[in-house]
């Protein structure tokens, strides 16, 4: 299992999000880590864990759930901004919290954890 979930993010077809969760597991090996290339390795590192208690999803406020509706419609950031009358830097603080609360490094993979968590 943990090798195919390795050769999707090889071949990115898979999350780096699921390999976070693996390593923080200690499931993750370093042969397993080898096969990832050197962007992947690091993008891994920034990965920060979920803070979560009791297996309790995580906690987002309404702005950010409609900062994250408008990321799944593939909105901009500046496109969200206008639509919720916000600036665009606030929109942009409000999608680094989201990727911090999800545990994400890119937008597919705060997108997928956000799917999974039913958000």
């Amino acid at each position: 299992m943990v090798e195919y979930l390795v050769d999707d993010v090889v071949s990115e077809q898979g999350a780096l999000v699921d390999l976070a969760l693996l390593q923080r597991h200690a499931v993750l090996t370093d042969s397993d880590l080898k096969k990832l290339s050197s962007t992947q390795r690091a993008r891994l590192a920034t990965i920060s864990p979920v803070v979560e208690q009791d297996g309790a999803r995580p906690a987002l406020t309404p702005r950010e759930l409609e900062v994250l509706d408008g990321l799944r419609q593939g909105l901009t950031r500046r496109q969200i901004a206008e639509r919720q009358f916000r600036s665009e830097n606030t929109v942009r603080s409000q999608v680094r919290s989201l990727y911090q609360k999800l545990g994400a490094g890119t937008l597919d993979e705060a997108l997928e954890t956000a799917r999974r968590w039913g958000l």
